[in-house]
């Protein structure tokens, strides 16, 4: 078993290490796989209902954070091995240590460098042009909650659009002012040119 821990950590390893060196010299994010509309769609929709911490932040949601819990993954099962614990027990504790390092990178780590940076919402003129995508759809004349990509970091929030219309899930929404903590946007139509 260790060997197969061992290929699963250095495979990881190894992709987790080309994903920051895109990061950081090319300014690659998830090895070019996702565009800025949507979400991976891995166990996007599991969803939890309280409000104090998010079951959805345990499962991976983007390529990055699945390689991090393979790493993780191949690091805990080979400690465990080298532990002499068998199979069928190393195995769903190196899976429970994988879904651990999401949560703390998605949920701590994420929160904490934002609270060094002092990263916050764009209010104000700030988000003018701020285009996003809609995470859950809004229902006539009423809100649902958008996600959005500010200074590297993405954020979701509640929002109405202007007219009060309907808007799938998916749809791409251009924020247009902020009030009372609602994000007030609209649709993105697409406009095409025909070259004659």
């Amino acid at each position: 078993m260790i060997y197969i821990y061992t290929a699963i950590l250095v495979i990881s390893a190894g992709l987790l290490a080309a994903d920051f060196t895109l990061r950081q010299l090319e300014g690659i994010k998830n090895f070019g796989l996702l565009d800025n509309d949507k979400d991976f769609p891995l166990l996007r929709d599991f969803r939890g209902q309280t409000h104090t911490i998010p079951v959805e932040r345990l499962c991976p949601e983007t390529p990055a954070m699945l390689i991090t819990a393979a790493t993780v993954f191949g690091a805990a099962g080979v400690f465990f091995d080298l532990m002499n614990m068998t199979w069928h027990v190393s195995i769903p504790c190196a899976f429970c240590a994988g879904l651990g390092a999401c949560f703390l990178r998605q949920y701590v780590l994420v929160n904490l460098i934002d609270r060094l940076r002092k990263i916050t919402p764009p209010v104000g003129e700030e988000m003018a042009g701020v285009e996003g995508y809609v995470t859950s759809a809004f229902p006539p004349d009423d809100y649902g909650e958008i996600a959005f990509e500010w200074k590297g970091r993405e954020f979701r929030a509640n929002a109405l659009a202007v007219n009060g219309q309907h808007l799938p899930e998916y749809e791409r929404v251009l924020l247009l002012y902020e009030s009372d903590g609602f994000y007030f946007v609209e649709h993105i139509t697409e406009q095409f040119t025909i070259d004659n």
